[in-house]
């Protein structure tokens, strides 16, 4: 099956970053969207319902300005994009962090899904090593987390090769069944897990 949750989390490292580094409350007339990368790639088994995609996204820029005392650091990507930034509390050693060095922020959200009991699938282990790169010792954060639902097959649409899953608050959401995948009547009441992890790394190093 082709499952998602009815609005596929955007990816987007400022959102993500709201409450570790939040965008100035006024922000100045040059601040803008700072240019990032980013790629999507996804794994399933043939003929096994469900499988796991992730998003990753990458933004570099250098430190144009800090000040230490109200955490306020402004960046500047490669574009002439600049944008200011308040460090929150979860980023460690702000006092290393000079004007000048690169900063290099990655986010990956992985979204699983499978059968209630068939267990999830392999995933490519984007997560895990985004999380290895980061270093306690230097300045930056590193955050996971991890978000589960449980949904059910309503019904099944043979003939559109679709299935009609309901979310536990009560709202349904029909998706395509992968060709690969036998769908029948006997799928009706089965329990979708969807299980969508999201990691982000900021680290700052000299230039």
């Amino acid at each position: 099956m082709q499952l998602t949750p009815q609005q596929p989390a955007k990816l987007c490292l400022l959102a993500l970053a709201t409450t570790l580094l939040v965008a100035c409350a006024s922000p100045a007339p040059t601040d803008a969207s700072l240019n990032s990368s980013s790629k999507s790639s996804s794994i399933h088994v043939e003929g096994v319902p469900g499988g796991v995609r992730t998003n990753l996204e990458k933004i570099t820029a250098t430190v144009s300005a800090i000040d230490y005392k109200t955490r306020k650091v402004t960046l500047k990507d490669d574009q002439g994009n600049q944008r200011s930034l308040h460090a929150g509390p979860r980023v460690m050693h702000l006092e290393q962090v000079k004007v000048g060095d690169r900063v290099h922020a990655s986010a990956a959200e992985e979204t699983q899904v499978f059968l209630q009991g068939q267990g999830a699938s392999a995933d490519d282990g984007i997560i895990q090593r985004l999380l290895k790169d980061a270093q306690g010792d230097q300045p930056g954060l590193a955050l996971s987390e991890s978000e589960q639902v449980t949904v059910r097959v309503q019904s099944v649409d043979l003939a559109q090769h679709s299935a009609t899953l309901q979310y536990p608050d009560g709202r349904s959401r029909i998706i395509a069944v992968r060709p690969d995948v036998t769908l029948n009547e006997a799928a009706v009441g089965s329990l979708v897990i969807i299980r969508i992890t999201t990691a982000m790394v900021i680290r700052a190093e000299k230039p």
